[in-house]
């Protein structure tokens, strides 16, 4: 994790502490949000703005709702202090949290001390500075427009972490590119960042078939071009194909850009990764944990999970069972002893278009 991190519990609100007020952190915004905890990244909401914008007299809020008497109301469940914090020399800041609302919630940069908010009680905000209102749901929603009179009364929209193709908890919310307006709940759903720009220079996001039916190929009979689809956040980056032995984690082949060629390779099952980098890869590399750019340093990052093909040697003359005489001297076509193998290839040739060939062929009579 990247940038500066601050612990929830560090800055948690103590009783009698007070804070003094001072000027608003112009343009200071919630630039990334993670309420969905991952397999690496935890809670978490970055702040973003002017570097080295100093933060005394601001707090971090968290807003739940709560059911009672048959009637929700906006409660106060974390406030984080912000007195004595500052955003970084790139003008970033992440706030780690712990049990932070996830379904409904708002979470407000106040321009007002932690000393100002009390847990479990309805927050009053004399200003200020970014609002978020999360959940997948309408501001119409009793549940949230409780939230949505404390938060921001003439919010229209929330946002949340979910969507078509996207991984809650690796995934969150980010304002592309970093800053924007306060307030107008522009986010998109993308690989997490925290304490770092969310113009993302490499993302190894997800790798895919083009053709996802046909994951077997010829590999002495030709080229045997395989399409793939790479879908990252990191839009100026490079795509880079490593076909990778399973068994042995040797990188075999290394392609740019997004198709590859499995000709040569014989039989065997082989993983293929993709590779998003910043700078050119340099040669002699042999496991994805070695990978080196030119210059080096560069940003590299692998896809989620590999894509595996099949690798098979055809053998095409193999199939001509040739001729035998008989007895009477006459002669007759004899039996394939390789017709399994042959009805395989031909299905490869057919599957890949191998010039028309039909596996009717194969069993037809002379």
């Amino acid at each position: 994790m990247k940038g500066n991190l601050v612990s929830l519990s560090a800055a948690w609100l103590l009783a009698g502490l007070m804070g003094s007020t001072t000027a608003t952190a112009q343009n200071v915004v919630i630039n990334e949000l993670n309420l969905v905890v991952g397999p690496e990244t935890g809670q978490f909401v970055e702040l973003y703005g002017a570097p080295g914008t100093a933060l005394d007299g601001h707090a971090l809020v968290i807003v739940k709702s709560a059911f009672s008497s048959g009637d929700w109301s906006a409660q106060t469940q974390a406030v984080v202090d912000l007195n004595g914090l500052a955003l970084n020399a790139e003008g970033f800041l992440a706030l780690n949290g712990e049990g932070w609302q996830n379904s409904v919630a708002g979470v407000v940069l106040a321009a007002s001390p932690a000393s100002s908010f009390e847990l479990d009680q309805t927050p009053v905000f004399g200003d200020m500075v970014d609002a978020v209102l999360y959940g997948n749901t309408s501001v119409f929603n009793p549940q949230m427009t409780a939230i949505v009179e404390a938060v921001n009364p003439d919010a229209e929209a929330t946002v949340y972490e979910g969507g078509e193709g996207v991984s809650p908890g690796s995934d969150g919310l980010s304002r592309v590119p970093d800053g924007g307006e306060a307030f107008d709940q522009a986010f998109v759903m993308q690989a997490l960042s925290p304490g770092s720009s969310n113009v993302l220079p490499c993302e190894g996001g997800h790798l895919s078939l083009n053709n996802p039916a046909n994951a077997a190929f010829c590999t002495d009979i030709g080229p045997a071009i395989v399409g793939f689809t790479h879908q990252s956040d990191a839009a100026t980056a490079a795509t880079s194909l490593a076909i990778v032995n399973p068994e042995t984690g040797e990188v075999l082949e290394v392609f740019i850009g997004t198709a590859l060629n499995m000709e040569g390779l014989g039989d065997g099952t082989f993983e293929v990764h993709a590779i998003s980098h910043d700078a050119l890869l340099a040669p002699g590399w042999t496991s994805l944990d070695s990978i080196v750019t030119v210059p080096e340093g560069g940003c590299v990052s692998l896809s989620a999970e590999p894509v595996t093909l099949v690798g098979e040697t055809c053998e095409i003359p193999s199939c001509d069972g040739g001729t035998l005489l008989t007895a009477g001297g006459g002669s007759r076509r004899r039996s394939m002893p390789h017709r399994r193998r042959c009805a395989r290839a031909l299905w490869l040739l057919q599957r890949r278009g191998g010039g028309g060939v039909r596996l009717l062929d194969l069993h037809r009579s002379e």
